[in-house]
């Protein structure tokens, strides 16, 4: 970023040649050259500060429009965030692109602060000791998110500021059913509630 001084020097350097422009005992002409330089050094300034308002991550003066625009805060938040809490959950949110795989909801879980795993369920498999439907759904559209977490992330000690659960319901194939298991047991009991599949 170049300062005042650095912009004074330059103009000064562009005046034209000849008798008419002496450089030196003008305090007028230095006067309007040194305001003009530090108007061109605090545009030059802002210019700095607006690559550190586009990335979610560092933005400050421009976190409200950030959140505005993607419809933070939401109905996931878990508590009312500090600015940094607050830049987490923007960058959660801009992070966060959409899938319908199971990498992409242990990503997701992973950026809120989460280790899981996704199990989903062949008819062919539980047909034995399950009917093909419960309660008139689908059993092959079920599945099971067991969460191992939480975990910190984005230092600081900040943990995600949204409800996994709130937001993984969120994103999920709507014709789909999820459970959520927080066992650490690495073979989770059934937990499924279809009467609500939301």
């Amino acid at each position: 970023m170049r300062s005042a001084e650095d912009y004074l020097t330059q103009m000064k350097a562009l005046l034209p040649q000849g008798a008419a422009w002496p450089r030196e005992g003008q305090e007028v002409l230095d006067g309007l050259l040194l305001a003009l330089a530090e108007e061109f050094a605090r545009v030059d300034s802002r210019a700095d500060q607006l690559m550190i308002e586009a990335d979610p991550r560092t933005v400050d003066e421009m976190l409200g429009d950030w959140e505005r625009a993607h419809g933070l805060p939401d109905g996931c938040a878990v508590a009312e965030p500090t600015v940094p809490g607050r830049r987490l959950a923007l960058h959660q949110r801009v992070a966060t692109l959409g899938g319908l795989s199971e990498p992409y909801f242990i990503g997701l879980a992973a950026l809120l602060g989460y280790d899981t795993e996704v199990e989903e369920f062949d008819v062919s498999r539980v047909a034995f000791t399950l009917p093909r439907r419960i309660n008139g759904r689908p059993w092959a559209y079920a599945w099971r998110l067991a969460i191992y977490g939480p975990t910190e992330v984005g230092g600081e000690g900040l943990y995600a500021s949204a409800d996994l659960e709130c937001v993984v319901r969120r994103l999920k194939p709507a014709h789909t059913i999820v459970s959520f298991d927080w066992s650490p047991d690495p073979e989770p009991a059934f937990h499924f509630d279809f009467t609500n599949p939301d």
